[in-house]
């Protein structure tokens, strides 16, 4: 059955019907409308949202899970976009540009299941991992400094302990991201806006370090990125006090992996002796 799934991921059924992912996204990442002092805010018309980019990130690995990917051969993307995201781990370089526009499948669901149902054969039977993959559409908020919903971000799916404690989020898109420049700006910025959302809902308790990793796991087509981002205390301060005065800067860092090729049997295992290790983990 992932197999099959899988398979119909990769198969292009039609023409993409719009490179613009914040039309195609519409649903996923909705922001509330600013109320004008004369009148009030009318309803179901988002505002246009502002956009977010990533921190590009050198230095010191994240995590065990990162050194995984770093011994790999995984690079992390740099600024200009403009070196293969796979070094040793094959030759392949993501689709792109003119033959990448003609690669769309009728239906992101498609998508949704075949990596969701890929996580489930690779946990079911393990009796280590601590929670579960759902493909559970949980929505979460972002609150402006009045505690007012400033926009609402929908995952398509979920790793979550014990039915509420999300330790991963799903993302998945029915066309691949270096399309255009503007596509994978598109899903660059509503990543992190699903990643911000997340942490805004749910922050990280303090530690010592106070410095924190979250996973998002992102299949586009055929394609599949690992996303770690990084952030320290100041900015789960930020995003959950806005309006607060910091006196350090503080970003959000989306560091990506990828793509393995759904396709490909090496980066299928690769790809899910990492993932199953994140699993046994409980998450980052």
């Amino acid at each position: 059955m992932v197999q099959y799934y899988q398979r119909l991921s990769v198969r292009a059924k039609k023409q993409p019907e719009s490179t613009n992912v914040l039309v195609h996204s519409s649903q996923k990442v909705e922001f509330s409308p600013r109320v004008r002092r004369s009148q009030a805010a009318p309803r179901n018309i988002p505002s246009r949202p502002e956009t977010l980019s990533r921190v590009p990130r050198e230095g010191k690995e994240v995590s065990d899970t990162a050194q995984m990917l770093e011994d790999l051969g995984l690079d992390r993307e740099i600024p200009n976009y403009s070196s293969s995201p796979l070094s040793s781990l094959s030759s392949h370089s993501p689709l792109s540009g003119e033959p990448a526009k003609n690669y769309q499948i009728e239906d992101e669901q498609i998508v949704n299941t075949a990596l969701v149902l890929f996580l489930n054969a690779l946990t079911l039977h393990c009796d280590l991992v601590q929670g579960e993959w759902t493909l559970y559409r949980q929505p979460f908020v972002v609150k402006d400094a009045t505690k007012k919903k400033a926009y609402e971000a929908r995952v398509d799916g979920l790793f979550r302990i014990n039915g509420k404690g999300t330790r991963a989020i799903v993302e998945v898109k029915p066309f691949v991201r270096n399309a255009s420049a503007a596509t994978l700006d598109g899903v660059r910025m509503q990543e992190t806006a699903q990643m911000a959302a997340w942490i805004a809902q749910h922050p990280p308790l303090p530690t010592k370090s106070n410095t924190f990793t979250r996973l998002l796991v992102s299949q586009d087509r055929g394609e599949v990125y690992l996303i770690i981002a990084d952030f320290n205390l100041q900015y789960v301060e930020c995003i959950c006090a806005p309006g607060r005065n910091g006196d350090k800067p503080s970003f959000l860092e989306m560091n990506e992996y990828g793509p393995f090729f759904v396709e490909d049997p090496d980066h299928m295992k690769q790809l899910g002796t990492i993932l199953l290790a994140v699993s046994i983990q409980g998450g980052l």
